[in-house]
Parts: C-alpha cells; sequence; structure tokens
C-alpha cells in the first residue's frame, strides 16, 4: 500500500502551496491509497509559533472532513489528524474543553489520531525547551523523558522523527543512548507507533562536530530499533505536495529494508 501519515498544509505557515485540497489531489494523482493530515495543532492559550492560529482549527478539520467525503469513495482514504506536542498541563484544564485538550481533540473534534511530534517539552524543573535551543546532552534525556510520558498517557498512536535530538550538534554519546534506550523501552511497553522520518534527507547531509550526517534520521538510534518489533511507518512530513511521495520516502524504504526493518502500512 502506498500510504502517508505525516502531511502538513498551508495553514501552518510553513507549507508550499495554496490550500489544503492540493495535498488530497497530488496524493490521488499519485495513486496513494492513504493520506492522513497531521497538521501542525495549535494551542487554546499560547502561541507556540511555526503552526495555524487556534482560530483556524476549526477550518482545517472542516476542510479535512470535506476531503474525506470526496476522495474516500475516488479510493483515496483520508484521515484527520494533528501532530502536537505533549505538554503536561493540557491534561488537566485548557480554557476551550475546561480539561483534558488532548481528549477533546480526539472526542470532540473526532480525530483519527494524534502524532507526538515533541519540537518542544517540558523538562523536570517545569521549563520549556525547544529541541533546537539545546545546550547540553543531557537536556535529551529530558526530551526522551517527555516522550516517554507522551506514549504512557496513550493518546498518540505515533511518535513522529523520534530522532529528532540529531538537529543539536553533540557527537554521540551516554546521554544520546540513554535517551534512544527510554523511547524505545516506551515504545514497546506501550505499543506505540515508531516513525522513520523522511523529511531528514530533503534537509540534506550537513556538516557537524562529529563529521558530515543528516540531522535524522540518525544511524545510531536506528541500528538500536533493528534489534526490536517496534512498528515503524514511514512518514514524509511533507510540507509541500510534492513531496507525498518522493525521493525521501524510496531512500527511507531502502535503509530499513538495509536495517532488516519492514514497515507497516496502515495504523
Amino acid at each position: 500500500m502506498k500510504t502517508n501519515y505525516h502531511t502538513h498544509t498551508p495553514h501552518c505557515r510553513h507549507a508550499a502551496g495554496d490550500s489544503t485540497a492540493e495535498y488530497a489531489e497530488a496524493a490521488y494523482k499519485l495513486g496513494m491509497d492513504v493520506l492522513g493530515f497531521s497538521d501542525h495543532a495549535a494551542f487554546p492559550d499560547h502561541d507556540f509559533g511555526c503552526r495555524m492560529p487556534y482560530e483556524e482549527m476549526s477550518v482545517y478539520f472542516k476542510e479535512v472532513n470535506e476531503l474525506k467525503s470526496e476522495y474516500d469513495p475516488k479510493g483515496l482514504q483520508i484521515f484527520k489528524g494533528v501532530e502536537i506536542e505533549y505538554l503536561p498541563d493540557y491534561l488537566y484544564t485548557d480554557s476551550i474543553s475546561g480539561g483534558n485538550y488532548y481528549e477533546y481533540l480526539l472526542n470532540e473534534e473526532k480525530l483519527d489520531y494524534l502524532l507526538c511530534g515533541e519540537h518542544f517539552f517540558k523538562t523536570k524543573d517545569n521549563t520549556l525547551l525547544n529541541i533546537y535551543d539545546i545546550t547540553d546532552s543531557s537536556q535529551i534525556v529530558n526530551y526522551a523523558l517527555a516522550c516517554k510520558e507522551a506514549m504512557e498517557t496513550g493518546y498518540f498512536k505515533i511518535l513522529a522523527h523520534p530522532d529528532i535530538f540529531g538537529v543539536s550538534d553533540y557527537p554521540w554519546d551516554y546521554n544520546h543512548d540513554k535517551a534512544s534506550d527510554i523511547i524505545i523501552e516506551a515504545a514497546i511497553k506501550t505499543g506505540t507507533i515508531i516513525e522513520f522520518n523522511a523529511n531528514g534527507y530533503r534537509r540534506g547531509i550537513r556538516q557537524y562536530s562529529e563529521g558530515k550526517r543528516y540531522m535524522y534520521p540518525l544511524n545510531e538510534f536506528w541500528n538500536k530499533m533493528s534489534k526490536t518489533s517496534i512498528p515503524v511507518l514511514i512518514g514524509s512530513d511533507s510540507h509541500n505536495p510534492k513531496e507525498i511521495w518522493d525521493f525521501a520516502i524510496d531512500q527511507a524504504h531502502e535503509t530499513l529494508k538495509e536495517l532488516g526493518i519492514t514497515p507497516i502500512d496502515t495504523i
């Protein structure tokens, strides 16, 4: 099957195209079986940047619902989801639902799935830290602990780009090993799907202190994953209709084949 559950739209303000419909039409022309929309979710009481305004969420949901009605009969199954960070504060109260925001999205907005993408996370001392602002490799462990807590809630079907900590310029060390083990052990315990994110290939090879590599996927992390039976799903992380299925997806399949990992098609 030809599927992708990690698709953004122009609503997030950093994706190409003029409309959500462009992505569905591109997927249909590519002969895709499944297209899951998972644009960056807004939070009701805070603007964390690089995502749609909260007021646009209802527009996004409406558009995806309409695309479901249009394309499901044509053989392209559309799923409605969001990519969202796990922040413990939103387990208890928010200004919209007065309770658990994640449950609100799943139960009231009727989302098909939540994709956990920890671009920022709460540390043990309750500090909000962006993955791009890590100043010490020990903070990668805090990222992993946040991912572990997210998976343990049961709200997230998929953990997106688990090795996104590769954006930081720190050679692989004990903290990277520890963080990887925390994520992998939590995925095993909770049955969470781990995403192999193809977008790192589009970003290209870069120079780091330890040499040239991709930001992610990280070889060290995926060598660990290859020794498990955790379900792995390739995610395009497309920010352009042309990226729904492209060279990066093909490269992801090739890498997983070399690792002896057979990715799943559907969730």
